[in-house]
């Protein structure tokens, strides 16, 4: 390359060098099937019509050693192979050549990289990464893909062969990205029995039993979560213990670091630090000590032992997530001291190793325990707040997105504006519990999308969620989101198909939250079922629509925990997506003869509005301004008051339960409208959902809006919901058939 004459080119020159056409199957012709394992990694053959970028995309230069470097080679090998039917010729040689891809850190191009490229990289940190296009006077085209990290040419690796699925080819080059949030991971609430606690669509990944033998589903599967830019990994379940019937604290023991090393290996390959769930009693559960008492000097010395041990057998332990002092989970409270005193002790003993403490914020006690108030949401905040400030520089405190439990329709947390001088992680939930398990179709992205741009307040008007996770002032790099995964031992991974959707969409708002969730559902839909832009479309626009159509027959208007919560799911704690009314009265919503909702005002209710900064106070304190999508989440409200589209709030009630029916069905009337184009395996299995969908929507109707006539004793306007003729009436799931 020496001595050739290089010009990085603009966006818009780059469309030249951009024609790639989509593969289409001949007419009478059927999809090959597919069984959705390969997910968004799907590399089918693209057509490059410039013969300048064709040629230098085979032949492809990478310089450095290591397993993060063989991972590169590894996929860029085999995925322009595929996507240009011939396997690239893939060298170390980055001085000779005038054409081709050269892959490697500024350090290792060395001279062989334009400065106009290196310079990009001044600013990026160690994951960031830049591909450029360049030409010399023959139009030889260069590709250069660099970082200042190995882990960075991982990220970009991803990209550059993303593009060339979504063929763009290179006309959105040159890309200069770095990561919005440093730290983006996945909670597995997997148990080391491989049961999975909350994921219904199969058994844990992690086959804890047989290992350390080896499986290359872990491979795989670390490649799937780098793609989309996941950097660590928690392997098991926050609930440790349970009551003694899970052994979740065993992880960190010597019986089982073996085992995880393996699992670790397979993640570094791709720059994903490996975490743990960890019992704070576990001095005593497996130590000699007969206390975990945080102030306790042996309880201190014993924790960093035990992570220096675990350091020394996986160097790529980034730390403990820790579930204390919650749903019997112990913690520093049963020695009478605070969550910071906790959190602190082992942010001491994991300073040694480098690593980190993620203490969760979900807690909240029974009312008659320590006199603690009837509405849980209240709770957190009165726990954690007076103690901002208190938690050591390499502690995060991890918060649902809101103050319940994941639920459809819920507010932002009160405590991410209360903490502005603590490390914050946004906690979401990506598998299903509440918005519909594997059986429902729901894109989160739009939930998501708006829970990260959700104005705190905390600064002053203008301070989004995804800006205040990092504390005031603050430079480091602890703090970031944690997304409960929903991927487990299906062949698919998710159990619906179209579920992976979440895990893609989780990713790219964890690398930018500012991205669009229309762009984010195009992307998936064309990188899963391919370039047919009416499949593409169509799939797309589906996605989009799901998320609003659960919400109109399950819990409307920010109504929560109305879902049967009992019975034996796989991990023997129940199924949340089934409708039981009746169970949580009073308790989560205070329906009765006169109205439904939940009084959380400061004048008249338990008082959670008061937690928030006044211009929120004042958006939430009065139905009149309260977001409509919330408003029973706030207030109580009598079934007469009327809403902003003029009808009653009973009538509304019945109205979307129906009008949520109807749309489902019309979501299967187009996913039919695609057969012939997709394979008939993919196509049939997310038909056979669209069809359970379509029953447990008309079960969710029947039962609620049954329940509010029982309550009411108010008719449905329309005479669809009417005394003498209610089959679901005062019904728990499992006490009647299901309808079909």
């Amino acid at each position: 390359m020496a001595g050739a004459e290089l010009r990085i080119l603009p966006a818009v020159a780059a469309l030249a060098l951009a024609a790639v056409a989509v593969t289409a199957f001949a007419d009478g012709d059927s999809p090959p099937n597919e069984n959705g394992y390969e997910a968004w990694l799907r590399y089918r053959p693209v057509e490059i019509a410039d013969p300048g970028l064709a040629a230098a995309l085979r032949s492809i230069h990478i310089a450095g050693r290591g397993p993060r470097i063989a991972a590169v080679r590894d996929e860029l090998s085999a995925g322009l192979a595929a996507l240009l039917g011939v396997p690239p010729a893939i060298g170390p040689d980055v001085s000779e050549s005038a054409a081709g891809v050269f892959v490697g850190t500024r350090t290792e191009l060395g001279r062989s990289l334009p400065d106009s490229v290196a310079s990009e990289l001044d600013d990026l940190g160690a994951e960031g990464y830049v591909i450029a296009a360049t030409a010399n006077d023959r139009n030889a085209v260069t590709i250069f893909l660099t970082a200042r990290s190995d882990v960075g040419l991982v990220y970009g690796t991803f990209r550059l062969l993303r593009e060339l699925q979504l063929r763009t080819g290179i006309a959105n080059l040159p890309v200069v990205e770095s990561p919005g949030l440093p730290l983006r991971m996945i909670n597995h609430w997997d148990n080391l029995d491989r049961s999975v606690e909350r994921v219904y669509g199969g058994f844990s990944i992690f086959d804890w039993p047989n290992l350390p033998e080896r499986q290359p589903r872990y491979r795989d599967y670390s490649r799937l979560m780098a793609s989309i830019g996941i950097n660590g990994i928690v392997v098991n379940n926050v609930n440790t213990y349970k009551g003694g019937r899970l052994h979740g604290w065993r992880v960190v023991s010597d019986e089982y670091l073996d085992k995880a090393a393996v699992l670790a290996q397979e993640f570094d390959r791709y720059g994903i630090e490996i975490y743990f769930s960890i019992n704070f009693m576990s001095p005593i559960l497996f130590g000699d000590l007969d206390t975990a008492d945080p102030r306790d000097p042996e309880v201190l010395a014993w924790w960093t032992h035990r992570a220096r041990r675990i350091k020394e057998k996986i160097p790529n332990f980034g730390g403990f997530l820790v579930k204390a002092d919650s749903e019997g989970e112990l913690g520093p409270h049963a020695y009478d001291r605070t969550h910071a005193d906790g959190a602190n002790m082992l942010a001491r003993a994991l300073s040694t190793v480098d690593g980190v403490v993620i203490w969760r914020a979900f807690v909240y006690r029974h009312p008659g325990e320590d006199d603690v108030s009837a509405d849980r949401a209240v709770q957190a905040y009165q726990q954690f707040a007076p103690q901002n400030g208190d938690f050591a520089d390499n502690v995060i405190l991890q918060i649902k997105h809101g103050p319940i439990d994941f639920q459809v329709n819920e507010p932002v947390s009160s405590l991410f504006s209360a903490m502005p001088d603590t490390n914050l992680m946004l906690e979401l939930q990506i598998t299903q519990e509440y918005t519909g398990k594997d059986i429902h179709l729901n894109f989160l992205a739009p939930f998501w999308h708006r829970v990260y741009a959700f104005d705190t307040h905390r600064d002053g008007a203008g301070s989004p969620l995804h800006d205040v996770l990092r504390p005031r002032g603050g430079s480091g790099t602890n703090w970031g989101v944690a997304g409960v995964g929903n991927f487990h031992d299906g062949l698919n991974w998710t159990g619906h198909l179209l579920a992976q959707s979440n895990t893609y969409a989780y990713g790219m708002l964890a690398w930018n939250p500012r991205r669009s969730p229309g762009v984010l559902a195009d992307e998936w839909a064309a990188l899963t079922f391919g370039g047919e832009p009416m499949v593409s479309a169509t799939v797309s626009d589906m996605l989009l629509q799901s998320y609003g159509i659960y919400g109109k027959y399950y819990f409307p208007y920010g109504l929560s925990l109305m879902g049967w919560a009992g019975g034996a799911a796989l991990d023997g704690n129940g199924d949340r997506s089934r409708p039981d009314p009746y169970r949580n009265i009073g308790r989560y919503h205070q329906t009765d003869a006169a109205g439904t909702g939940y009084d959380r005002t400061v004048a008249t209710g338990s008082g959670y509005v008061g937690q928030y900064p006044l211009p929120l106070q004042s958006l939430y304190e009065s139905p009149d301004s309260c977001p409509q999508e919330m408003l029973l989440w706030f207030h109580y409200l009598p079934y007469s008051h009327e809403l902003r589209s003029g009808k009653t709030l009973i009538q509304s009630i019945y109205d979307d339960r129906y009008e949520g029916v109807e749309r489902v069905k019309s979501l299967r009337d187009r996913w039919l409208s695609l057969e012939g184009m997709i394979d008939e395996e993919r196509f049939y299995h997310v038909l056979g959902k669209l069809n359970l969908q379509v029953s447990e929507s008309i079960l969710w109707r029947d039962v609620m809006n049954g329940f509010y006539l029982d309550l009411s004793g108010i008719e449905d306007a329309e005479g669809r919901v009417k005394a003498g003729d209610r089959p679901y009436r005062g019904l728990r799931y499992g006490d009647g058939p299901r309808p079909h």
